[in-house]
């Protein structure tokens, strides 16, 4: 009786051992799929490429999509290739701008004709849906001050325009309506005047600091 009770201690020991062995296995299938995703990618013609913030953290994105960056913009690197990125910040920095670019680049170009365009010129431009200006609010909405520095930081460095329009749209709607103090506050930014330099320009602009 002994022994058959020691049987299944003996089998759970093993499933312990088999489970680490098992999550170990686990990770290395999924990076091996992650690779295999991105070289089937390759093959189907959807080049990637990847990007790596100050902090470490890579990522691949599309080549379709980095084409929102001037940067990155025709860009020949291999999804082997490590692109750093100094002025992206963090990977989290990263993860939103990759969004970004993603679902732009998934958006269908909306156009339309200029009517100031000279008679007999042909001029086109196009436009964001108002769905995908509510998507874009809603991707810098809830971020932190710092948050919303390291974004702004990174589009202006990759040259993503249509970031960097949403990120300082939603900087300046969080200035709107307070007074410097709370701006100070909301900025985490330190008041570098002395009383007598405040009260100076306090007299000479005077229109500025009605509050």
């Amino acid at each position: 009786m002994e022994a058959a009770k020691g049987a299944p201690v003996e089998e759970n020991g093993k499933g312990a051992e088999g489970a680490a062995g098992s999550d170990e296995e686990m990770g290395e299938v999924a990076s091996e799929k992650g690779k295999a995703v991105e070289e089937a990618k390759e093959v189907a013609g959807v080049k990637t490429i990847t990007l790596q913030s100050a902090d470490g953290v890579e990522r691949c994105v599309s080549a379709v999509a980095a084409e929102l960056s001037m940067v990155l913009s025709g860009t020949n690197a291999c999804a082997d290739t490590v692109i750093p990125l100094p002025n992206v910040a963090t990977g989290k920095t990263l993860d939103t701008v990759i969004e970004y670019c993603i679902k732009h680049a998934a958006e269908p170009i909306i156009g339309y004709s200029d009517p100031s365009a000279a008679a007999g010129s042909s001029s086109v431009g196009t436009l964001v849906s108002e769905d995908l200006e509510k998507w874009d609010r809603k991707l810098v909405e809830g971020l932190s001050a710092d948050d919303l520095h390291d974004l702004l930081m990174a589009a202006n460095y990759l040259g993503i325009n249509g970031l960097l329009d949403v990120v300082c749209q939603k900087a300046a709607d969080m200035i709107k309506g307070k007074t410097t103090q709370q701006i100070r506050d909301t900025f985490n930014l330190t008041n570098d005047l002395t009383p007598a330099d405040e009260a100076e320009l306090r007299q000479l602009y005077a229109w500025a600091f009605d509050e």
